[in-house]
């Protein structure tokens, strides 16, 4: 018993390490920031809306909350099980999103590394339809200008991207 343990257990720390080398370790967005998040979003009813990365769930539940259809990807089992079992309001997926196919996509938030906000920009940006959102929090996108940044003194920085 204690073998299946140590196993599972290993699984998880394994997954969340690969999650934290390919995209950014589990490092939540400030819950007093989702607020933020929704006024500069802009989010609409029906609005097709993609967390990457999704962590604990609190954006794209706040995003559902706003009536986007919402998604939340991530690669660490163990966050995608918290969203899967604890936030119902939208629909996780387990996938690589450096794959996923964001045509249709009217939002897009991350809050990655600095360097995986610069590659998925590059992606988002080639996708993405005219008109569609980029948030990112703390990191801005290189080599796109975002159309606002919402700055709070002792909050980190939201960038709006508007394609």
């Amino acid at each position: 018993m204690v073998i299946y343990v140590l196993f599972i257990l290993s699984i998880l720390l394994f997954s969340a390490g690969i999650a934290g080398w390919m995209a950014a370790p589990y490092v939540p967005t400030r819950k007093q920031d989702v607020g933020r998040f929704l006024e500069i979003a802009e989010i609409k009813p029906g609005d097709i809306f993609f967390d990457l990365g999704c962590g604990d769930g609190r954006i794209p539940a706040a995003a559902a909350k706003a009536c986007a259809k919402a998604f939340g990807f991530e690669i660490s089992i163990l966050n995608y099980l918290f969203c899967k079992f604890f936030r119902r309001n939208f629909k996780v997926k387990f996938i690589n999103f450096f794959t996923a196919d964001y045509k249709n996509t009217d939002v897009v938030y991350m809050f990655l590394s600095q360097k995986v906000h610069n590659k998925m920009g590059r992606i988002l940006k080639n996708q993405m339809k005219k008109g569609s959102k980029i948030v990112t929090y703390v990191w801005p996108i290189e080599g796109i200008e975002p159309a606002s940044v919402n700055r709070v003194d002792g909050y980190p920085n939201l960038f709006l991207y508007i394609l």
